[in-house]
């Protein structure tokens, strides 16, 4: 699998593009005028970037699938009342800055779900919507 290098910031891009010509940390970090340590964490953060990448684009795909899964009126309205509670517990983490963004700096892929999720049922349940959404 090729690498996004769109989903790096500019300084990882310049130091993993040298290091994919083979210049070792050494020599790119003086191209760069970086210290061996400093050219050592971009390529760890370019790393661990293109996995988290990688991780967010199959639970994407994952997550996208649709499930034949019957319910009654009645289940709707305690998962409405579930998300609801877990709105709750997302405003408040994301208040205290305890819920870690994706890769991309948004919102937690789950916190974008779970809104998404909310007015769905409501507007399946209600016909409208009545608890305003996760996220706002």
């Amino acid at each position: 699998m090729e690498n996004d290098l769109s989903i790096l910031t500019e300084r990882q891009r310049e130091v993993y593009l040298l290091r994919q010509q083979r210049l070792t940390c050494k020599c790119i970090g003086e191209e760069l005028h970086l210290s061996v340590s400093a050219v050592s964490l971009h390529l760890r953060n370019a790393q661990r970037r293109f996995r988290q990448y990688q991780a967010f684009q199959e639970e994407k795909k994952r997550d996208g699938q649709t499930v034949a899964f019957s319910i009654s009126r009645i289940e709707l309205a305690l998962i409405i009342e579930g998300l609801v509670l877990l709105g709750g517990k997302m405003h408040r983490e994301i208040g205290g800055r305890n819920i870690r963004s994706d890769w991309q700096g948004r919102m937690p892929y789950r916190a974008l779900a779970a809104d998404a999720l909310l007015t769905r049922a409501q507007l399946a349940l209600y016909g409208k919507v009545i608890h305003t959404g996760i996220l706002e």
